[in-house]
């Protein structure tokens, strides 16, 4: 679900469209999903019900859509804090999950789960937010998703 090519680190963004609207084009640029328009509006409905922004200047916006080709898990790291939404949160670190509409794959759910507990900690915060490459930034991600493929050995 995380790929090296879908991280992105001191990126610079107007406010929570800009970052959606982009993430989705680089999205569509390599094959994730087959439509922009189709995807931002899934994760625009889904941010109407409730914002993403979960505090600890971090957000997690998902969308669910036939448009997505396979699921996947987008990080930016945003060079100077934007306001998420409207509720007027501070946000620098942005996970921007998709999945397909019909699919009930746990793997996703699994990987937010990890990704919740691990925001827990002050300490993976400042990890990330230390990072000034996206190498630096996939080498932190991706210790947890290694964990769960060690998970689903068991």
């Amino acid at each position: 679900m995380l790929r090296k090519e879908l991280v992105f680190v001191n990126e610079k963004y107007q406010d929570y469209q800009d970052v959606i609207a982009k993430l989705s084009h680089e999205l569509l640029n390599q094959g994730l999903i087959t439509d922009t328009e189709q995807f931002v509006s899934a994760v625009n409905k889904r941010e109407e019900e409730f914002s993403t922004a979960i505090g600890n200047e971090v957000a997690i916006p998902h969308g669910k859509s036939d448009v997505v080709v396979e699921p996947f898990i987008v990080f930016a790291k945003i060079e100077e804090p934007i306001l998420w939404s409207d509720d007027e949160k501070a946000i620098r670190l942005v996970f921007l999950l998709g999945v397909k509409g019909h699919d009930n794959d746990a793997l996703h759910l699994k990987f937010l789960s990890r990704i919740s507990r691990n925001l827990m900690k002050e300490t993976f915060i400042n990890s990330l937010l230390a990072c000034q490459t996206s190498e630096a930034a996939f080498e932190v991600l991706d210790k947890i998703n290694q964990d769960l493929r060690e998970e689903d050995k068991i």
